[in-house]
């Protein structure tokens, strides 16, 4: 049998756990709508961006996976991040409107 180191089996083992829970908000996202539905979509497309990050490393394409991948789930993340902000201040301020009239 090939020997391969515990980065291997380490990598392997976080991109399956990776990609398996990019389901959950995949199939959330089947039943909301609105903005949430756009939030949980994104959440999905960075999980299964780190998840490949993850299978490219395993693949020996180091400069794909960290060069690559690793910035654009980062970017990704952000982008969740503000529009997770932006949702939050529009509830906050039809919640204070609600609370005017």
């Amino acid at each position: 049998m090939l020997a391969l180191g515990t980065d291997f089996y380490i990598n392997l083992t976080s991109a399956l756990f990776i990609l398996v829970s990019a389901g959950v908000p995949a199939l959330l996202s089947l039943q909301l709508t609105g903005k949430i539905k756009q939030l949980t979509l994104i959440l999905a497309g960075f999980i299964l961006i780190h998840g490949s990050y993850h299978i490219a490393v395993i693949l020996g394409y180091q400069f794909i996976g960290a060069g690559i991948l690793d910035n654009v789930s980062i970017i990704v993340l952000i982008i969740f991040g503000i529009l997770y902000l932006r949702l939050l201040r529009l509830n906050a301020k039809a919640k204070q409107k609600a609370q005017k009239v």
